[in-house]
C-alpha cells in the first residue's frame, strides 16, 4: 500500500476508534474498572495504528528513496551509453596535398572540411584556399587533396625564396619571373619572339629556378645569357 493511502487509512480508523472510545464512555454500562479497560484497549489499538503509519510512512520514504537511485543510476547508465556512442561514431578520412601534416584522421560525422585542416596542422604556404570550401561536409573513407596555387617548380622557388622579392635586388633589374612582355622586351637581346618564348616556357614549366633554365628558352643560348645576367632577377 502506497505511504499517502496508508496514511489517510490510518488517520480514518484512528478517528473511528476515537468515537468508539467516546462512544463506550457514555453509553456502555459495567462500572468505571469496565470503562477503564475498555479505555486501555483503544489507548492500545491507537498506539497500534500509530506504530503503523509511522511504518507505512517511513517505508514509503524508503521506496521513494530506492525508486529515485535506481531511476539516477538508469539515467548514468544511459548517459555513459551515449557518450560511448558518440566516442565510437568516427569517420575516417584521408587529407593529403598542400596541408601540415597529411595523413589519416578520426573526426565527428558533423564536422566540416575547416576541422578536419585544423586537425591536420593548418595549410601549407602553397596551398590554393580559393579553390577549395571549407564549409564542405566530410564523408567517411574519402579522400581530400589541398591543391597548390603554383606549379611545382614555383613552389620550389616560392620556398628557397620567398613570395616577396628581396629588397637588396636593385629595382632596375628585371624580374623574369614576373616581369610581362613589355618589360621583358627591356632586357639586351630580347626582342618581343623572345619575350614571348620566355612567358610561354614560364607558363607550362612554372618559375625559373636558375638563370641556366632560360638555356631551355627558344632563342636563348649562352652568349645572350652571359650578356643578360646583371639585368635581371629571379626574385
Amino acid at each position: 500500500m502506497p505511504a499517502q493511502k496508508a496514511g489517510t487509512f490510518l488517520a480514518l480508523n484512528l478517528h473511528i476508534f476515537t468515537g468508539i472510545l467516546k462512544f463506550t464512555s457514555k453509553y456502555v454500562s459495567g462500572g468505571a474498572d469496565m470503562k477503564k479497560k475498555i479505555k486501555l484497549v483503544g489507548t492500545f489499538i491507537i498506539i497500534i495504528f500509530l506504530a503503523g503509519s509511522y511504518y507505512f510512512d517511513g517505508a514509503g520514504s524508503n521506496t521513494r528513496k530506492i525508486q529515485k537511485q535506481e531511476s539516477t543510476g538508469l539515467m548514468l547508465e544511459s548517459n555513459s551509453a551515449s557518450v560511448r556512442e558518440k566516442e565510437n561514431n568516427k569517420i575516417i578520412i584521408y587529407i593529403t596535398g598542400e596541408i601540415k601534416n597529411p595523413g589519416v584522421y578520426q573526426i565527428a560525422p558533423a564536422d566540416r572540411l575547416i576541422n578536419l585542416v585544423e586537425l591536420a596542422g593548418g595549410f601549407t604556404r602553397a596551398a590554393d584556399k580559393e579553390k577549395i570550401n571549407l564549409a564542405s561536409p566530410l564523408i567517411d573513407g574519402e579522400k581530400i587533396e589541398i591543391p597548390p596555387k603554383k606549379s611545382k617548380s614555383e613552389i620550389e622557388f616560392i620556398e628557397q625564396y620567398g613570395e616577396n622579392e628581396s629588397s637588396n635586388i636593385s629595382d632596375s633589374k628585371i624580374n623574369i619571373n614576373r616581369a610581362d612582355q613589355k618589360e621583358l622586351e627591356k632586357i639586351t637581346g630580347v626582342g618581343p619572339g623572345k619575350a614571348e618564348n620566355i612567358i610561354d616556357y614560364r607558363d607550362k614549366n612554372g618559375f625559373f629556378s636558375s638563370f641556366n633554365q632560360l638555356l631551355d628558352v627558344s632563342g636563348i643560348g649562352e652568349k645572350t645569357l652571359e650578356k643578360i645576367k646583371d639585368e635581371i632577377s629571379l626574385r
